[in-house]
């Protein structure tokens, strides 16, 4: 799922996933979202960007960061990307 309204300028509109859409919306840049849940900020990049499988620890960290628990709605449970 790629949320994208070309033209549009809106940051959160060009996000490539539901994990930094949801980051975004609760108004974290990248580099105080990883402060925050422990994550190096290359790696929440990649996992981000689906260029990296987040680990079970990285998976939870994020969750628990962003305050939710549903790991279904941010990472596909077949493959670890995120979605």
């Amino acid at each position: 799922m790629i949320l994208s309204l070309k033209g549009g300028g809106d940051k959160m509109a060009d996000c490539k996933s539901a994990l930094t859409f949801e980051r975004m919306k609760k108004g974290y840049t990248q580099r105080a979202f990883s402060r925050l849940s422990g994550v190096h900020a290359s790696t929440l990049s990649s996992i981000e960007n689906r260029k990296l499988v987040a680990s079970p620890k990285h998976r939870a960290a994020i969750l628990e960061a962003l305050g939710v628990d549903c790991e279904e709605n941010f990472f596909d449970m077949r493959t670890g990307l995120a979605l």
